[in-house]
């Protein structure tokens, strides 16, 4: 989902005043920031509300087929109900989201803490003081016709997080000075850099190239690069090359969304299939209206088949890099199967680092205003050169990720990786 930050310069260090409202539970102590958030108001009652009263007459359906299914116990009845049973499971997942959703949030001396959970804990993560690098106020579209969401983003050498929606504007802004002027203060009695403070002024409008960035070229640092706590690439040990490896993780959320697609639209089409391939119905040309009616729409099924697998299979993923002394090679496998990429080259003399090209700033129209939007993930890459020529562009990672891969790749290989 993308969002529009709001970032401020040196000069904009002034004192926000704390909102007489805040819809979260804060425990403020000489060392830790805390607070715990719950959605509140129309975020919790108004959405859940409506999810209720419709639950409550589906419920209804859904138990009368039941007793038809078990009465009739034939197939048909059964691929009948299953795409209204899939809908109930469904919203009802929803719902207890609404209803039970809630955010623990700590930042301490060794860094923050992070759970969110709905009755059942959904993620939890800690990310080192030294990892982050600021807080900022960010507006989170869900999509183009709803309005945005006021939300807190942190951003890190890993993956950023967002927290604090259901604030409002002014709750955001103040959230995020509060942030930003305790991290600098646990940099400070940690030796470490100072993180800037930020107040909220207006956003400012960034074009998508400003937003892209220009390609930093990098430089082997004084000390070892280390990689983010969050990353999912590892090291391999490899004599005849520099190889990175990433597997695939699962995703309950991912898998919930692909199984009720599946079961859903594939649930509805089953029934005509029913029909038309095992009861022969309807007959003469009008079977073959219906064959050809219904060849889109199996597409799409198998479709989210496919999705299903692949969201199944994901964590037998192992996407695999080897930088070797005359030749790059990236491998994507799947138990063993999968294609490879080879990339030759003499000498890599340029390794620079990028916002990737579909991370592009677009543009949500409020009014008369045009706000500009930066995505939530920010994903980078790593483009390899020789002699001006670009040779391959290693992408979908983390701005510390692309730092450690890169610093270990002139570090430890300076025959054949420099960069100037």
């Amino acid at each position: 989902m993308p969002t529009e930050t709001t970032q401020f310069s040196e000069a904009a260090r002034i004192a926000v005043p704390r909102p007489a409202k805040l819809p979260i539970q804060l425990v403020e102590t000489e060392e830790e920031f805390a607070f715990i958030d719950r959605p509140t108001g129309m975020a919790r009652w108004g959405a859940s509300g409506f999810l209720m009263f419709w639950l409550f007459f589906w419920t209804i359906g859904c138990v009368f087929l039941a007793f038809r299914v078990n009465a009739e116990r034939t197939v048909s009845s059964l691929l009948f109900a299953v795409p209204f049973w899939s809908a109930w499971f469904f919203v009802a997942a929803l719902l207890v989201y609404l209803m039970f959703r809630k955010d623990s949030f700590a930042l301490t001396p060794g860094g923050v803490y992070f759970i969110r959970e709905a009755l059942v804990p959904l993620q939890r993560r800690f990310v080192p003081l030294t990892e982050i690098q600021s807080f900022e106020s960010a507006l989170q579209h869900t999509s183009d016709d709803s309005p945005p969401q006021h939300v807190v983003e942190m951003r890190t050498l890993g993956r950023p997080l967002q927290f604090g929606v259901g604030l409002n504007r002014e709750g955001c802004g103040w959230l995020s000075f509060e942030l930003n002027r305790r991290l600098t203060q646990l940099r400070a009695d940690s030796g470490l850099p100072a993180a800037p403070v930020e107040a909220p002024e207006q956003p400012r409008r960034t074009s998508a190239a400003a937003q892209r960035g220009d390609a930093e070229v990098l430089q082997l640092m004084d000390s070892p690069v280390t990689p983010p706590l969050d990353t999912a690439w590892r090291r391999l040990e490899d004599f005849q090359s520099v190889a990175f490896q990433q597997r695939g993780e699962f995703s309950l959320t991912g898998m919930g969304v692909a199984l009720f697609l599946c079961a859903f639209w594939n649930g509805i089409v089953s029934v005509f299939l029913y029909q038309l391939i095992v009861e022969k119905q309807p007959g003469g040309m009008e079977w073959w209206f219906l064959f050809l009616f219904l060849i889109p729409f199996e597409a799409v099924g198998l479709l989210f088949f496919a999705i299903l697998g692949m969201t199944i299979v994901e964590p037998l993923r192992r996407t695999t890099w080897r930088f070797g002394a005359d030749a790059m090679r990236c491998t994507v496998r799947w138990i063993g199967l999968g294609p490879q990429w080879r990339y030759p080259h003499d000498k890599i003399d340029r390794i620079a680092l990028q916002r990737a090209a579909n991370n592009q700033a677009k543009a949500w129209k409020a009014g008369q205003r045009r706000i500009a939007e930066a995505p939530m993930t920010s994903p980078f890459e790593l483009i390899f050169s020789t002699s001006g020529q670009e040779v391959c562009r290693f992408n979908g990672l983390t701005e510390g990720e692309a730092r450690w891969i890169a610093d270990t790749l002139l570090r430890e290989r300076p025959e054949s990786f420099q960069s100037r």
